[in-house]
């Protein structure tokens, strides 16, 4: 009998959910899997009951990656109002072996998995085998971990990289962070690097007075459709205000991925995730997002050594999650 593990990508947006069987690589392979949309269900198990129901398999272990931090073995998702713990869904689900990770950890267990048409490489860099790796993923939140080279082996490293200060580097920027610091008082990278972020950036160069918001744009603008209309505009270069909002957007990943490079000498590779990377691929190309990646002062020579690259597998976090389950034993 084939041994099936259930993996889970669990988002403040979608929520993916994937059967899937040992492959004859280190692989997984999927063999049934399907999105839900997270905000349409009241709890994770009543998303989990509904996929479950479709599929009379044999579940050896399961393994879910949340937005969130996990502590003790439970985790409060980040943007949804779910308490999950690995305790209660055995309970009601009767599982054997059930995993909570951080998303971006399901992620980081993905990296050494990914195919190389799956990764964009913005910058080849000098990239060593067996160095260390970082991730960021801007989407709904952000995410960041590393994978920690360790005696030929990768161990991924769980991090909550997005809520760490939001450090301005220019006068423009200065004059963000006070934008936030009035509305939120902490001022987190997550509030810039993010969906919401982008917004909020496009909120921020519309009040300063310096741009006019189309009338055309206000009428179609909702706080949940904003980030993807203002890169759509920005991308097809339609609207000044919103080109200039994912612009700013650019500079500060470019500048927070650095960092982040420089906190794990990330000579791997650092390596962008999450849903906004790869659909703002053509300006991150553009010489913005690299010149604020490598601006790093007295260490600005060595910048250019670190691969960076956009990880285009939307199912990375899943495909991790499952080689957690098939691969990794359970924390006693």
């Amino acid at each position: 009998m084939v041994d099936y593990v259930l993996a889970g990508d669990i988002g403040g947006t979608k929520t993916s959910l994937g059967l899937f069987v040992r492959g004859k690589t280190k692989r997984p392979l999927l063999r049934y899997g399907v999105t839900y949309h997270s905000g349409a269900a009241a709890t994770l198990e009543e998303l989990l009951e509904r996929f479950i129901t479709g599929y009379h398999v044999p579940i050896a272990a399961v393994c879910l990656g949340v937005a969130g931090a996990v502590d003790r073995r439970q985790v409060k998702a980040a943007n949804l109002p779910w308490k999950v713990s690995e305790a209660a869904l055995a309970r009601r689900f009767g599982w054997p072996r059930v995993q909570l990770i951080n998303d971006l950890v399901a992620t980081a267990y993905a990296v050494p998995l990914l195919r190389k048409n799956e990764v964009f490489q913005l910058q080849r860099g000098r990239g060593a085998a067996g160095a260390n790796v970082g991730l960021m993923a801007p989407g709904t939140g952000l995410g960041t971990a590393l994978l920690v080279a360790c005696n030929g082996q990768y161990m991924p490293v769980p991090s909550e990289g997005g809520h760490v200060g939001f450090a301005p580097l220019a006068e423009d920027d200065l004059a963000l962070w006070h934008y936030l610091a009035g509305r939120f008082g902490h001022v987190s990278l997550e509030r810039v690097l993010s969906g919401p972020g982008l917004y909020t950036i496009y909120c921020w160069l519309r009040d300063s007075g310096c741009y006019q918001e189309p009338a055309w744009l206000v009428e179609q603008l909702t706080r949940d459709n904003a980030p993807r209309l203002i890169a759509e505009r920005a991308m097809a270069e339609g609207d000044p205000l919103c080109l200039a909002a994912l612009e700013k957007f650019v500079a500060l990943l470019g500048s927070a991925a650095g960092d982040l490079a420089l906190i794990g000498m990330t000579i791997g590779g650092l390596f962008l995730g999450g849903g906004i990377p790869p659909k703002i691929l053509t300006k991150l190309q553009q010489p913005c997002f690299l010149a604020a990646f490598n601006h790093k002062g007295r260490l600005s020579e060595i910048m250019p050594r670190f691969p960076v690259s956009v990880i285009l597998n939307e199912q990375a976090a899943l495909l991790g999650a499952a080689y957690c389950a098939l691969n990794v034993p359970a924390a006693t």
